[in-house]
């Protein structure tokens, strides 16, 4: 394994800057799509950090259970409309499935998984009120 980029990369730059010593207030980190991993989130949960970031499907480990076959049509699905997976081996780490425009998969570590409600724009850019995990906040609020 390559050291230098992906999820050792994240590790290594969070050495970098926090220490090696976890903290005892846990901080909540977004990760890209392309560094987010199982592996990597339980990393991160020993070292302190709870995270949250868009994953893709093909990921080993992701849970495959998230996957509902009326989410390939987004037509038919509800804008806001959501699925959430807990891991049974790590109770504070959720896989969601939030559909805005198109379904998007989610991995979030130690986030309360109640609903808020986020502002969207669709496509004739009327602004719609749409519920989302709190876990996904960070994100979504943008």
């Amino acid at each position: 394994m390559d050291k230098k980029d992906g999820p050792a990369a994240v590790v290594r730059n969070l050495r970098a800057g926090f220490g090696d010593v976890p903290s005892l207030a846990r901080r909540r980190i977004v990760v890209d799509l392309f560094y987010t991993s199982v592996s990597l989130d339980i990393q991160l949960l020993v070292m302190g950090f709870y995270s949250v970031g868009m994953i893709m499907t093909s990921r080993l480990g992701f849970c495959k259970d998230i996957y509902d076959k009326r989410m390939k049509n987004p037509a038919s699905v509800d804008r806001g409309s959501c699925k959430i997976v807990e891991l049974t081996q790590i109770h504070i780490m959720h896989t969601i499935c939030w559909c805005d425009s198109k379904p998007l998969h989610f991995l979030a570590t130690g986030e309360s998984v109640e609903h808020h409600r986020v502002v969207r724009r669709d496509k004739c850019g009327e602004e719609h009120e749409v519920v989302d995990p709190e876990s996904l906040k960070p994100i979504t609020s943008s």
